[in-house]
């Protein structure tokens, strides 16, 4: 019998957290300190300068404004005490980035 024809959804799959987590935060610890060695220190060149003088000002970039990047962005730029305000900004991409990869990593183990 198959179950699509019952109405019933397949079960989630079973995670063992205790196994899977240290994993997760191995990758993101990885990855953020490869970025953290390799980011710029100030202001690059396109949208870098527009997105950090939002964020210090909470005002709009321009269209579409990115307003969770804005708001993250004034918190770690206030919350950070070190480095400059480009700096924290772009510190701010690095744990975007290994917080999605620390997400996928988990996704995949739940897929697989």
């Amino acid at each position: 019998m198959n179950l699509l024809s019952l109405g019933k959804s397949p079960a989630p799959p079973d995670l063992n957290w205790g196994k899977e987590w240290p994993h997760a935060a191995l990758s993101f610890v990885l990855i953020l300190s490869v970025y953290i060695f390799t980011m710029p220190k100030s202001v690059t060149l396109e949208d870098s300068g527009n997105f950090i003088m939002s964020s210090f000002f909470l005002g709009v970039a321009h269209p579409p404004g990115y307003p969770l990047h804005t708001l993250l962005g004034s918190l770690i730029i206030h919350l950070v005490p070190f480095g400059s305000i480009a700096f924290r900004m772009n510190l701010l991409s690095g744990i975007c980035g290994a917080a999605s990869c620390a997400m996928i990593w988990i996704f995949v183990r739940m897929i697989l």
